[in-house]
């Protein structure tokens, strides 16, 4: 990996970063709580958003195709 290699995987990285706390720090997940929604309710809610209408461009679930292998 080169230099300008590294340099992208570290953006990307930290644009990763960046998104997972978006959504796991939102409050919905707050709103779940305090509806005593937790464990693994809020892991089944959690994974339900992945496969929603609308949550991904194109408004299709993501799909295997979807990532590509690293290497």
């Amino acid at each position: 990996m080169d230099a300008r290699e590294a340099a992208e995987f570290d953006r990307l990285l930290e644009e990763l970063r960046a998104a997972t706390a978006l959504v796991q720090c939102h409050a919905w997940w707050e709103q779940c709580r305090g509806a005593g929604i937790k464990g693994a309710e809020m892991v089944a809610a959690r994974q339900a958003l992945r496969h929603a209408k609308g949550a991904v461009p194109g408004s299709r679930p993501f799909e295997q195709g979807d990532v590509h292998p690293a290497a």
